[in-house]
């Protein structure tokens, strides 16, 4: 029954990975606060996709460190989507700025209960998630 929960847990993340890899096949991709959770980089990184991942504390040595409430703008250049998986609500503003600055798409994969006002909910066979599209 556990592993039953699990991988329909994880079903949600492949939906997610799917939509992205349709809608972004050709773009540069910036997963920022990926902690520890890299399930869907990895997804991501299967469908031969241009994934970059940041933390403010990285855990592996393919994450890029970097503050988003003092970002390094270089990183960010020429990305088309950034997402968050499950963020704290006060990064948020700081990604928008930084989405604003490079015009890219936003989306969020909330804690169940969170909201984001100014994003459009998207429901992608078992995933639900919020996307905003470019600040340009």
């Amino acid at each position: 029954m556990e592993g039953e929960i699990y991988r329909g847990y994880m079903r949600e993340y492949d939906d997610i990975a799917e939509w992205i890899a349709k809608n972004y096949k050709n773009s540069k991709i910036v997963e920022i606060g990926i902690g520890s959770f890299f399930y869907l980089y990895k997804k991501l990184k299967e469908y031969g996709l241009n994934v970059l991942a940041v933390d403010v504390n990285p855990k592996r040595e393919f994450v890029i460190k970097d503050d988003v409430f003092n970002p390094k703008l270089e990183i960010y250049r020429g990305t088309d989507l950034i997402y968050l998986i499950r963020p704290p609500p006060e990064i948020v503003p700081s990604v928008l700025s930084i989405a604003s600055e490079i015009g890219a798409d936003v989306l969020i994969k909330p804690l169940y209960g969170d909201f984001f006002e100014g994003f459009k909910i998207v429901n992608y066979k078992k995933a639900v998630f919020y996307i905003k599209k470019k600040f340009k």
